[in-house]
């Protein structure tokens, strides 16, 4: 099994921080390029578990990326409930291609991204959320 390190990009002090959380490879590599291209700070876990370890660590988070199904007792779902109570205040975004959007956001999550999406919509949703309420 091949899980990558939470790693942060370069500088965050002023930058949101932003973990994309998603078991597929080219899918999370994709998604942490676009957004570091587009000037944001990434930090990528490759599971639930890896997230919620990166999470515990203390680190700033400031938004949450995260696919559903993935491997391991921790999917999105669980990620989510996790974030509401360890980080509540801090936009939880649930991306699927295989559930209704409704429960997503029934559980607390500030927006769903249905797959296959585009980058450019995971931009818009990821800068909408970080936003706030207009």
């Amino acid at each position: 099994m091949n899980h990558a390190k939470p790693t942060p990009a370069a500088d965050s002090s002023v930058r949101p921080v932003i973990l994309v959380v998603e078991d597929e490879w080219l899918i999370r590599m994709a998604l942490v390029d676009e957004l570091r291209e587009n000037g944001q700070c990434v930090v990528e876990a490759a599971s639930g578990a890896e997230a919620i370890t990166f999470i515990q660590s203390g680190a700033p988070v400031d938004l949450i990326f995260t696919d559903v199904r993935m491997p391991g007792r921790t999917d999105g779902l669980a990620l989510l409930a996790f974030a509401r109570r360890a980080l509540p205040g801090v936009p939880v975004i649930v991306s699927s291609g295989h559930m209704d959007p409704q429960l997503a956001l029934q559980a607390g999550a500030a927006g769903f991204l249905p797959k296959p999406y585009s980058l450019e919509d995971v931009i818009r949703l990821i800068q909408a959320s970080l936003a706030g309420p207009n």
